[in-house]
């Protein structure tokens, strides 16, 4: 009795079904369909008429970034740029924002700035725009995910740029030496 459930336990593991050579492959492949062009884009979801989220992704701990944002024309209020004035942001100090400029096309409007990657984990910061002469503002809220120091090198969505990495964290970014820079020089020496 014993001996026949020991050969029907070898029987069924000699019956597996056989995996073809071609299933064995450890490449993965994904066709266009599959990869998403959007992913890299900054994501930009209007909550209200006068409020927007906008999380720019995963950023880098002490560095400092140049971001444009596209906001299409038919989601604000009112259509000229010159419409609008910059109220400030709400962070602590030190501020995270700096240099804001809103620009526009035919299409978009731009909010243009420089962000400092003073926090570890969530960054997150208000920018306000004065609709005119009124007391109506739009609310822009920002979050990013901030790398700590060594954690690596994050995948910057379009619109953002590295415009300052410390001294000190150069030899532990991966960020492309032509990318750094420092002040008005556009490109490292080394």
């Amino acid at each position: 009795m014993i001996r026949s459930q020991a050969s029907n336990r070898s029987n069924s593991m000699t019956e597996r079904p056989r995996v073809s050579e071609s299933s064995r492959s450890s490449a993965v492949r994904f066709s266009l369909t599959d990869i998403r062009i959007k992913d890299n884009e900054i994501t930009v979801d209007q909550t209200k008429a006068d409020e927007f989220m906008i999380h720019l992704g995963f950023l880098q701990h002490e560095v400092r970034y140049k971001v444009t944002i596209p906001i299409a024309k038919d989601q604000m209020p009112v259509d000229d740029c010159q419409s609008y004035s910059y109220e400030g942001s709400a962070a602590p100090d030190p501020p995270l924002i700096a240099h804001f400029n809103l620009s526009h096309d035919s299409d978009n409007f731009y909010l243009n700035f420089e962000i400092s990657a003073v926090t570890e984990t969530t960054l997150s910061d208000v920018i306000q725009l004065r609709v005119g002469k009124t007391d109506r503002f739009i609310t822009f809220l920002l979050t990013a995910n901030v790398l700590g120091t060594g954690k690596g090198t994050p995948l910057l969505k379009n619109g953002i740029h590295v415009i300052e990495v410390p001294h000190h964290l150069r030899e532990c970014t991966e960020y492309p030496r032509s990318r750094i820079v420092d002040g008005a020089a556009s490109e490292d020496s080394s």
